[in-house]
This record gives C-alpha cells, sequence and structure tokens, in this order.
C-alpha cells in the first residue's frame, strides 16, 4: 500500500447506489449466502454482533437507523461517504468514532468480488464486531496511532491494520476461526482461509511489518492470533516498535 488504503482503486461502473430499489435484492442474496458461508467459520464474537443487529439488517439497513443503534449500543456513528477517501480521512474518523460507510453497492453479476469497499462489506464485514469492546478500542488505537505517525512508520501502521481488521484469524478452543471483515464479508475469501492455499503462522508483529500487502487479491500469508483478547496486547508491542523507530 502506497498511502492510502483505497486512492489507487477504481470506482466500478457495475456499483450501484444503496438506495436504488435493486439494491435491497441484492443485499439479501449477500446475506442469505454468507450466513451459511460463516457457518463454523466466523469467530463467536462476530456471530454475537450479527445476531444482535439480525433485525435491521434482514434487508438493506437505513443507515440513519444503524447509526442511531450503534450509537446507542457503543458510543460510534456509522459515517456516510459517497465514494473513495483518502487513508488521512479515513483514520481520522476512526480515530474519532466515526465508522466511514460506502453508499454504493456492488452489482447483481458481481456478487463473488468488489474492487473497493461497498456498503455490503462495510456493514456486514465490519459493524457487527464494532459492538465488542476489545475489537473497537483496537481500531480506535490503530487509527490514532496512524494519524499522529511519521511517515516512515504510516506504512507500517497501515499492514497491522490490514493484517489485523481486515485479514485477521484466530483461536476459538483450538479452533480456527475468521474475524477479518475482508473474509467474513466475501463468499470466496471465507472458503480460501481454510483451504491449504494460504500459509498461517502466528502472529509476529515485526515480520507482518515487512510482509507486503496487495488489496486485490487473497493474501498468500494470514497471521493468527490466539483469541480475541489477544488484540489488547498488540497495543503495546505496537507502541514498543513506534518508539524503537524515534
Amino acid at each position: 500500500m502506497t498511502g492510502s488504503l483505497y486512492s489507487n482503486l477504481k470506482t466500478d461502473s457495475s456499483m450501484v447506489s444503496i438506495y436504488e430499489k435493486s439494491s435491497n435484492n441484492i443485499w439479501k442474496k449477500l446475506l442469505n449466502r454468507q450466513l451459511k458461508a460463516i457457518e463454523g467459520y466466523a469467530c463467536q464474537e462476530f456471530l454475537d454482533g450479527v445476531q444482535t443487529l439480525r433485525d435491521i439488517m434482514e434487508t438493506i439497513p437505513d443507515i440513519d437507523k444503524l447509526s442511531a443503534r450503534i450509537d446507542k449500543l457503543t458510543g460510534w456513528k456509522l459515517y456516510p461517504v459517497g465514494g473513495l477517501i483518502e487513508s488521512e480521512e479515513y483514520f481520522n474518523l476512526l480515530a474519532n468514532k466515526h465508522f466511514p460507510v460506502a453508499t454504493v453497492i456492488r452489482g447483481a453479476d458481481n456478487l463473488d468480488y468488489s474492487p473497493i469497499p461497498d456498503y455490503w462489506h462495510d456493514i456486514f464485514g465490519h459493524i457487527p464486531l464494532i459492538l465488542n469492546r476489545i475489537y473497537r478500542d483496537f481500531v480506535e488505537f490503530i487509527s490514532r496511532e496512524i494519524v499522529r505517525a511519521k511517515e516512515t512508520d504510516k506504512e507500517k501502521l497501515y499492514t497491522i491494520y490490514w493484517y489485523v481488521i481486515e485479514a485477521g484469524v484466530c483461536r476459538e478452543n483450538g479452533d480456527l476461526k475468521v474475524f477479518g471483515a475482508s473474509q467474513l464479508s466475501s463468499y470466496g475469501e471465507i472458503a480460501y482461509v481454510f483451504s491449504d492455499q494460504p500459509q498461517i503462522i502466528n502472529f509476529d508483529l515485526l515480520k507482518l511489518c515487512d510482509t507486503s500487502v496487495n488489496i486485490h487479491e487473497m493474501q498468500s500469508t494470514i497471521y493468527e492470533i490466539t483469541s480475541l483478547d489477544y488484540l489488547k496486547e498488540i497495543k503495546p508491542q505496537i507502541k514498543r516498535m513506534l518508539e524503537h523507530s524515534k
């Protein structure tokens, strides 16, 4: 990644507004398929979040109503964005407990893959876990560190964010589970994680920071944490890494 999570991506012409009538049918197809796909694979904290929001997510959620629900439960709000935003704005929003949500959704012919984060990815992939305090505290923490980091450290922090928040896996009673938003919202990626294709290794902050990220491809290396609670232990590791880089 070079300074931005999304600025090097192109808008897909097949994307449609969440306010178009067709978007609700697309949402229902994505939801029904993905709920089956994550059975036995998603971490319990994510499943708990989905259950809490299930009534409002059965059809494409009204962003204002969902934001009010999230605010009441967590103190966070949803922040609608019409398209791609630069990393600086993205992480400034997260650092201030506003989750950016794209107000477009992939088209019916493009269910398996969206080249940019869309309403489906942002809402289904991220928001159920925002209800978990450990997860949202980590998101807020790393976003604040990114905002105030010197330029030479930002790329490392972007990489950590990607491999933890977008492509994260953990153990749950000894079994591998997914908590990364990219996998949780993708039919293909959830199956990929549990295939024999990716190399899944124990979390190592310094090794992770040296791992390249191609946001257009599934990751060949995935970093496993012991449980979602381990996110609390990653924070002091990041602090020490940044101190040593001064």
